[in-house]
């Protein structure tokens, strides 16, 4: 699958229906690679944005309607990353994030976040 962006813990943000992809996947034991460029790693955080109901319905009854465009895939539905430097694990793709934000914020002091979890 694409990739819009990439969070901190290896989860990814892609268009919606991406996370009913990976978890069919997952049940039917198939790998599920993101195809990704590292530079689609979120900075400053990540929201997820809504549009307009009215997109989707429009008709008379009060009902609340969603409509994102994008969803989170987690990164436990991911089989491997496929990008630029190659193929990654999550391992890897972590380390290639930590390098990025060192390199972004050389003065920060880095959370291990997604490493912890793996």
């Amino acid at each position: 699958i694409g990739c819009d962006a990439i969070l901190d813990d290896c989860s990814i943000v892609n268009k919606v229906g991406s996370k009913m992809i990976a978890l069919a996947a997952k049940q039917l034991e198939i790998p599920v690679n993101v195809i990704t460029d590292l530079w689609k790693i979120a900075v400053q955080g990540f929201s997820l944005e809504e549009h307009s109901p009215e997109e989707v319905y429009a008709g008379m009854e009060k009902i609340k309607v969603l409509n994102p465009y994008f969803e989170i895939v987690p990164s436990e539905l991911i089989s491997i990353f496929i990008t630029e430097e190659g193929r990654l694990d999550k391992r890897q793709l972590l380390i290639k994030l930590e390098e990025f934000w060192r390199k972004l914020m050389p003065e920060k002091k880095l959370k291990r976040r997604g490493l912890a979890n793996l």
